[in-house]
């Protein structure tokens, strides 16, 4: 009996033996410091990665880091940091905890960056033909970011946002080395986490203001941008075909890093005056006695005949407008989970004001406005079920309301009629002598506004099957809903000037869009001795549907009933 007890506790001693040993075979970790070659200094925010794995982790304040639960085996560690160099090593974990220390050596080049744009994976810039230009937001955020056409903006050579209107609200136009055609459409496509996104814009629905209007790409929460990829010249039909031509804009969102929640918070407000003494004055004079006497009574001031009359209709037009940002960013997570979301909204009111005119009437007011108010809010999730299967989850929501005046290429625009008024035709009904069309004052009481809500998201799998061969899956939509007055009021010709659709008119158009992408990639890396080779075979699909409404009313009976059926 005694030795049938022995026996029993031989085995039980060795089972916990061996179940200790296969424990801890599995949980080992690898960590370390990184400081500066030159100095010494430790590195905050080094970016970590175990090839081939959904390991990674960052540099805490003191340059430390620690990747856990690592199996025995030999890796390839990347440590990328920006304004240094990149450094891949070979390591080894046995079955103690491994301790690997990093120095890493500035560098101004960028030619060991990664980039994804025109290669379909990750490759180092420099081992690359295409001209890829890059933009890391991490070097922007003391800079008064408003809006996506603001990073790009004089960042990346070959690259102009040109402005419209100059109104608030309205978006750039985004030419890659200039325009590619006079008839077609010249904007780079966009990316954004690998789904094709709406890059139009305008009031939408046969709505036009005469020239400004908002962009789709301005929905885009600036906030939430990691970096962008700009894939310069024709060469980006290759992977995008034709409709490529004109270049690839591709935005990568941030993810978040393992730790506890680290919480941002940014507030900000702005002021926006349009320079003065950039338009002309509007001069004139009169030889008749008469009209002299009038323009007296007009202008509140003596006018003599001959004499030389100056005053700015435009300026008149302007105030001091405001602009509020408020913007709430967190990040963390756990080795099986990572996540990053944002909320941000933005009020601003333009320069246009026009509030208080000297021939309102009593009870007489500026109906056109400019207002730009945005709400936004984006998710992002890393789930790592395994060592080398991968989720990711991105999801971004904006709602959006504009307001604009008539203006630009337009009879009716307001600042064109200010700019060409006479003084020697003004009257109690015309204060700044406009010409033709419409009083300043009757165009004040038009307006146009648009609502637009839109959404974008996607869903990406990474599978490692080996060390030298990877599956990508990303799959998405992006939908955009919009819908656009131009209101005229009811008896809008408050002066009597003009006689176009004096009993109003209203015009609502509706823009519904919607980009359906999915790609699938197998990555092979091979090495053989010195030679390293990259084959990458896949597939696209891209669906783009735009529908367009538009209605209008007239002739309305009087004031309350301007609505179309």
């Amino acid at each position: 009996m005694k030795k049938l007890i022995l026996e029993k506790s031989k085995y039980f001693l060795s089972l916990c033996l061996l179940l200790f040993i296969s424990l801890s075979a599995y949980s080992q970790s690898i960590s370390g410091t990184v400081t500066d070659a030159e100095t010494g200094d430790p590195l905050l925010g080094v970016t970590i990665v175990l090839k081939n794995t959904n390991k990674g982790v960052v540099t805490d304040f003191d340059g430390n880091y620690i990747i856990n639960n690592v199996e025995p085996g030999d890796y390839t560690i990347d440590l990328s940091y920006i304004g240094y160099g990149r450094i891949s090593q070979t390591i080894s974990v046995g079955g103690d905890d491994a301790t690997y220390d990093f120095t890493m050596t500035f560098s101004a080049s960028k030619l060991d960056e990664l980039v994804v744009t025109g290669t379909g994976a990750p490759v180092a810039r420099k081992k690359i033909g295409n001209s890829i230009g890059s933009i890391s937001t991490a070097k922007l955020e003391n800079l008064p970011i408003n809006s996506f056409s603001d990073i790009l903006q004089g960042r990346e050579p070959g690259l102009v946002a040109f402005p419209s209107g100059g109104l608030n609200g309205e978006g750039a136009q985004i030419r890659i080395r200039g325009n590619a055609s006079l008839s077609q459409l010249n904007e780079p496509i966009i990316i954004v986490d690998g789904v094709r996104v709406d890059r139009g814009g305008g009031f939408g629905g046969y709505i036009d203001t005469g020239g400004g209007a908002g962009s789709r790409l301005d929905d885009i929460n600036p906030e939430s941008i990691e970096r962008i990829e700009i894939l310069k010249g024709a060469s980006a039909a290759t992977l995008f075909g034709t409709e490529a031509s004109n270049g690839v804009i591709q935005i990568f969102t941030k993810k978040g890093q393992i730790g506890a929640p680290k919480f941002n918070f940014k507030a900000t407000q702005g002021w926006i005056n349009f320079p003065k003494g950039k338009f002309a004055d509007n001069t004139g004079w009169t030889s008749s006695a008469s009209t002299a006497a009038r323009m007296s009574t007009v202008l509140g001031r003596s006018v003599q005949p001959y004499e030389l009359v100056s005053f700015n209709a435009t300026e008149d037009l302007f105030e001091t407008g405001f602009n509020n940002i408020v913007n709430l960013n967190v990040s963390g997570g756990s080795e099986f989970m990572t996540y990053f979301a944002s909320a941000r909204y933005q009020y601003s009111d333009g320069p246009i004001g026009g509030k208080e005119r000297q021939g309102y009437l009593e009870g007489q007011k500026t109906n056109a406005s400019d207002i730009n108010e945005m709400g936004q809010f984006n998710i992002n999730l890393n789930i790592n079920p395994s060592d080398k299967f991968n989720i990711r989850l991105t999801s971004g929501f904006t709602s959006r309301y504009q307001t604009t005046l008539q203006n630009n290429n337009n009879i009716y625009g307001t600042g064109s009629l200010a700019q060409f008024s006479k003084p020697e035709l003004v009257t109690e009904n015309n204060t700044t002598g406009v010409i033709a069309f419409a009083t300043v004052d009757e165009t004040l009481q038009l307006g146009f506004n648009t609502r637009i809500n839109h959404y974008n998201g996607s869903v990406g799998l990474n599978y490692y099957a080996t060390d030298w061969l990877k599956l990508d899956g990303t799959f998405g939509i992006d939908y955009s809903g919009q819908v656009s007055e131009d209101f005229w009021p009811f008896q809008w010709n408050i002066d009597g000037f003009s006689g176009s659709r004096p009993t109003g008119q209203l015009s609502v158009g509706t823009r519904d869009f919607m980009a359906k992408t999915a790609e699938i990639k197998i990555v092979m890396d091979n090495k053989i001795g010195s030679l390293t080779s990259n084959l990458i075979v896949g597939g696209q699909y891209v669906g783009q549907q735009e529908k367009i409404v538009g209605s209008q009313g007239t002739e309305f009976p009087g004031p309350g009933f301007e609505v179309v059926g």
